[in-house]
């Protein structure tokens, strides 16, 4: 032991944390860290594929969403994930399903090991779907409410029987034709 060290200070290092001297379990403070973060908007992810802190001006009427060099043309934001590193939405979208900003930003954060959460369910967000169909995508729209194979100003969930429908190809559900 050096002259500068506290014998009583070495001895209370080695014992444990020194929150284990605490009336307070790690496990409490754990569950208020993840409740709390749970609620912080800066970790939210909009359904255009994107962190909600790269929105701006939307209270105003007109907003834009920059990520990176990138200007994201959706007109709303509208946020359906948490995810305490929102680094990974900073894609630029193709098309709908894996194509989608959202798709891909979730499979990065899939293979660097973190995760994500659902804020509400994920379903079928077409006001007439009755399917109740399981597979859900990411769909980029035009203002016209088409669907696009680039970034668009409307962004949506929907089901495989209402993304077919939408592009008069009912019936061809379970066939590959989204991916």
């Amino acid at each position: 032991m050096e002259n500068n060290e506290n014998p009583e200070v070495l001895q209370s290092s080695e014992s444990g944390s020194p929150l284990d001297s605490l009336g307070i379990s790690s496990e409490s403070v754990a569950r208020f860290l993840n409740d709390r973060d749970r609620y912080d908007q800066s970790k939210h992810v909009c359904i255009c594929g994107h962190a909600i802190n790269k929105h701006h001006g939307y209270e105003g009427g007109r907003g834009y969403c920059l990520t990176g060099r990138h200007e994201c043309p959706c007109q709303k934001k509208n946020a359906v994930l948490f995810s305490n590193d929102t680094r990974y939405f900073m894609r630029k979208t193709y098309g709908l399903g894996s194509k989608h900003a959202l798709s891909t930003g979730l499979l990065r954060l899939k293979q660097v090991g973190k995760k994500a959460y659902w804020l509400e369910e994920p379903a079928c967000w077409h006001p007439n779907c009755t399917l109740a169909n399981p597979l859900i995508f990411p769909v980029s729209l035009d203002k016209g409410s088409q669907i696009i194979d680039k970034p668009g100003p409307i962004n949506v969930l929907l089901c495989e029987s209402c993304i077919l429908n939408m592009k008069g190809l009912a019936g061809h559900e379970g066939k590959g034709w989204i991916w």
